[in-house]
């Protein structure tokens, strides 16, 4: 479904360049403070992939290491085609809403509408699934085992319904962006120690220890003033 929307965006694309069609639509925008919050907020569209993380038992940490960085990868590479490619239709906005871009796919292809909405489907119930494994393997791993990931999938799941009840899509993924960027702002500062002070007789790695600091200040803007986009 991802190929067959990149491919008919590429198509029409390529056909309002035949034309003479193709340009880019004005858009006024005001940037200020806000923006900023805006931007932040939507950092993490690109998230972990990190469920082969929690396969030890199955498979080698190489292996898992390769996996999360190939899913990264590929998921950034789609995002960055998709965009690139969605941008002459992006005039078509007469307002942000949760659906927005399904009405303008209509534009391109009349089955691209029931292909997003399949595909949004599919994507969201697999990342629901990912995530909620994630959490309950982050609760045993902390835990050394004295929480048991069924209890975890249980309480992730009835918090996720409560809050999609009581919640918009748009405060939803605002929600969800801070809870990443915390989680992340952590993992990244356990990083630069490692990378400080190596363990095994390793040099320390200072270049790659100050990346990693930064992106702990990056996490920790994200989660104290990253705001939805609607």
């Amino acid at each position: 479904m991802i190929a067959a929307l990149l491919v008919a965006l590429a198509v029409f694309n390529a056909e309002l360049v035949a034309g003479g069609n193709w340009q880019l639509t004005r858009l006024e925008t005001t940037w200020n403070l806000n923006t900023l919050f805006q931007l932040l907020g939507a950092l993490l569209i690109v998230q972990g992939f990190e469920t082969s993380r929690y396969l030890h038992g199955v498979y080698s940490p190489e292996l898992r290491v390769r996996s999360m960085k190939w899913a990264q990868a590929l998921s950034a590479l789609i995002y960055i085609v998709f965009i690139a490619l969605a941008t002459p239709l992006f005039g078509g906005f007469s307002e942000v809403s949760e659906t927005e871009i399904i009405d303008i796919s209509g534009r391109v292809s009349w089955v691209l509408p029931y292909m997003l909405v399949i595909g949004a489907v599919m994507a969201q119930f697999s990342a629901a699934v990912a995530d909620t494994i994630s959490s309950g393997g982050l609760a045993e791993e902390a835990s050394r085992g004295r929480i048991r990931h069924r209890y975890v999938y249980a309480l992730a799941t009835l918090l996720a319904c409560a809050l999609l009840w009581l919640s918009d899509i748009f405060a939803v993924i605002s929600y969800a962006s801070r809870a990443f960027a915390a989680y992340y702002a952590i993992q990244c500062l356990m990083a630069a120690l490692q990378a400080f002070r190596p363990l095994h007789g390793e040099r320390p790695k200072r270049m790659r220890g100050l990346l990693y600091l930064m992106l702990t200040l990056l996490m920790l803007l994200t989660f104290l003033f990253g705001v939805a986009a609607a």
